[in-house]
């Protein structure tokens, strides 16, 4: 069972949580403006192994 509400009142902000919800909601929000071209946006930001030939690397990566 999850637990849907408890006893015992909590006395702080969770900060860490709302901080992973903002960041999560900032990617969400330049995904959907970059559209379907998904590429446009995990190349730039991800990170590719150069040693497989078959993955076109961003040229910041030697």
């Amino acid at each position: 069972m999850i637990p849907v509400r408890d006893t015992q009142p909590s006395y702080s902000v969770p900060v860490v949580t709302y901080s992973l919800m903002a960041a999560n909601l900032l990617v969400f929000i330049i995904q959907m403006q970059v559209g379907l071209d998904n590429e446009a946006f995990f190349m730039p930001m991800g990170l590719c192994r150069p040693n497989l030939p078959s993955l076109r690397c961003p040229s910041i990566f030697p």
